[in-house]
């Protein structure tokens, strides 16, 4: 004799959230666009990759606040901005960057230090693995990460044989 089973499943979200991702207004094709839950208000998290037009499409997200993660995989260049979803919408995303420039110098003679390494990431330290960049110094010191998102970051210069600075730059 048999008896029934039962199974317990649950319908997953039907919201659907759309849009475009561009860098200073031009598409992004390719780019890796991820969703994930902020503050433990919602348990749901969905990704997606935008097509050579730049559209993305995602569902299955539950309301609540989101951090948004935006990858353009050809330059391995990481965008990070919030969403809050309320049922389904559009959420075009311009990734707003700058070119973040310094230069590392010995304190007591005032001399370039080559082959330093500069770490930068964001304040907040919600940004995820994406979020921290690095660089290394060239002959004169000076180092540049191109397509850096508005924002407050802490940047740090190591090398060998020197101290540790950490810097918080706007």
């Amino acid at each position: 004799i048999s008896s029934p089973m039962t199974a317990g499943l649950t319908a997953k979200s039907e919201t659907v959230i759309r849009g475009r991702v561009t860098h200073n207004n031009q598409p992004v094709a390719n780019a890796n666009v991820n969703f994930i839950p902020r503050q433990g208000k919602a348990q749901t998290a969905a990704s997606a990759t935008a097509d050579a037009a730049g559209n993305y499409e995602l569902s299955g997200l539950e309301d609540g606040p989101y951090n948004v993660q935006v990858v353009d995989m050809q330059k391995m260049t990481p965008f990070n901005t919030t969403y809050d979803v309320q049922g389904s919408g559009n959420f075009d995303i311009d990734m707003r960057t700058a070119a973040l420039r310094g230069r590392v110098i010995d304190s007591a003679t005032g001399q370039p230090i080559d082959q330093a390494q500069i770490d930068v990431r964001p304040s907040g330290g919600d940004s995820g693995f994406f979020g921290m960049r690095t660089a290394v110094t060239d002959s004169n010191g000076t180092f540049v990460l191109d397509s850096v998102s508005r924002g407050s970051y802490q940047v740090s210069a190591d090398k060998t044989g020197y101290g540790h600075e950490m810097k918080v730059v706007t």
